[in-house]
């Protein structure tokens, strides 16, 4: 009759498959396992990047100031956004 404190063939049960080494562990917990234990770090992080590719502000098309000058002037309203980044 096996009690709590038997030791199995294989080493004593652990209960939680992290707790193993490495390379006892099976291939999706060795593969998936820190982003189950950093679960909300990844998630902040995908967060994160999908707000920047949503939010930024798309390129133009303008290429030279005589471009910029023709869609000013071109007789529809433009909308000028300045951005200096210093």
């Amino acid at each position: 009759m096996a009690t709590d404190g038997d030791v199995h063939q294989d080493g004593p049960e652990l209960a939680d498959p992290y707790e193993r080494p490495p390379e006892q562990r099976d291939p999706v917990t060795r593969t998936f396992g820190c982003i189950g234990k950093n679960f909300l770090v990844v998630i902040i992080v995908l967060v994160l990047v999908v707000a920047y590719i949503l939010l930024r502000t798309p390129d133009s098309g303008l290429a030279s100031l005589p471009e910029l000058d023709k869609a000013i002037t071109g007789g529809q309203p433009t909308l000028l956004e300045f951005y200096s980044n210093t």
